[in-house]
């Protein structure tokens, strides 16, 4: 079962990221789930175009039956909400194994604090939602108002290339510069790639690994794919390390929380432009979708294997 099992009635009118904990709780209460997938639009995204439009949540429920995989995911599901999900799924007596990314452009204040893909909303409900009230847990689909973009827009944003605020990429992107103009990717480049975690991010970060330690699970966390080459190209030779520092940033904040023996498969740069449906996001086209889901698999089963009795001495 996979994010996209949520009804269409459902998601067309409730809020989706209330709807997404309901199903969690009740799933954990009923069904014999073996590997429980939490992540953001890396797991659930396609290509309109594509003949192949399985995901790379589709091909791993596919690769890993008959094991029941269970996939908790959408766009710009990050560390906060993710935060509020692992935190009823602690509260429940199953213990699958967890497999989830980290989402180091979730950290940046762009996206963490963005009115619509931050999901703050929905998180501020789930924050004071109990699992018992989760199984009944349903809201109207909420809009963030034009007011939410206003003041979002007037954000800080330092990034890679100087003091910004978010507005100097709404003016870029939206106002000044088409797909195609010179200029229209730097700019793009530098919103999703350029800027720095929270502060607060990361903590939740290490919230996530110590609720996990502490509850017993078997983790795997994957990073999500970054086009460092065309990153490179568009930003300068220094984006490698300020990239590296970032994902370094969000780790040693996870590895704080869930021990430095977690299982971390290193998914980030060993992409190509190719690999890219959208240049400067981390949605990979069918090809690459399905060596993110091999990865993914080929991890699970290890984990999972069976261990060999011991040899008596």
């Amino acid at each position: 079962m996979t994010t996209s099992a949520l009804p269409d009635d459902v998601t067309a009118t409730e809020d989706p990221e209330l709807a997404q904990a309901r199903y969690l709780v009740q799933q954990l209460e009923v069904s014999p789930i073996d590997v429980l997938v939490f992540g953001e639009s890396t797991l659930t995204y396609f290509g309109p175009d594509e003949p192949d439009t399985r995901s790379v949540a589709d091909l791993l429920v596919e690769a890993l039956q008959p094991l029941t995989t269970y996939v908790v995911a959408g766009p710009g599901y990050g560390v906060a909400l993710q935060c509020e999900y692992v935190r009823l799924a602690c509260a429940m007596p199953r213990r699958p194994l967890v497999v989830h990314s980290l989402f180091v452009r979730g950290t940046y204040p762009a996206f963490y604090r963005h009115p619509q893909y931050g999901h703050r909303w929905a998180i501020e409900r789930l924050r004071t939602t109990s699992v018992e009230a989760a199984y009944s847990l349903t809201a109207p689909r909420h809009e963030p108002t034009p007011q939410d973009y206003l003041e979002y827009e007037k954000l800080a944003y330092p990034t890679i290339c100087g003091a910004r605020v978010i507005d100097d990429f709404m003016d870029a992107l939206r106002r000044r510069l088409k797909l195609g103009d010179p200029g229209f990717w730097r700019w793009l480049f530098e919103f999703h790639y350029g800027g720095s975690p929270e502060q607060e991010a990361l903590h939740e970060y290490t919230d996530v690994g110590t609720m996990l330690r502490e509850s017993g699970y078997r983790v795997i966390a994957y990073q999500n794919p970054i086009n460092v080459v065309e990153a490179t190209r568009e930003l300068g030779d220094e984006f490698p390390a300020w990239q590296a520092r970032n994902e370094q940033a969000v780790l040693d904040a996870y590895l704080e929380g869930i021990g430095e023996d977690a299982t971390i498969l290193r998914t980030a740069d060993v992409w190509q432009p190719e690999d890219f449906i959208d240049p400067a996001l981390e949605h990979l086209n069918a090809g690459a979708r399905a060596r993110l889901a091999a990865l993914l698999t080929d991890e699970v089963r290890k984990v999972l294997a069976p261990r060999s009795p011991r040899s008596p001495r």
